[in-house]
């Protein structure tokens, strides 16, 4: 029988990462980092990618 507990634990841990991660790749794109986020805790590796491919807002100083 699998421990479900741990299963469970590790992919609420794997979303936090990627939610991170989003946040922050939207974040130096100069895009909403709460927003992108948050989708990315909800939708995780496609918002990855998403966010991955936008282009920077705004320009670089």
């Amino acid at each position: 029988m699998a421990n479900t507990g741990v299963s469970t634990g590790v992919g609420v841990v794997g979303s936090i990462i990627i939610a991170i991660s989003c946040g922050y790749m939207a974040y130096l794109k100069g895009r909403g980092k709460w927003l992108w986020g948050i989708l990315g805790f909800f939708f995780t590796l496609i918002i990855l990618i998403i966010v991955m491919l936008l282009p920077r807002k705004t320009p670089r100083p």
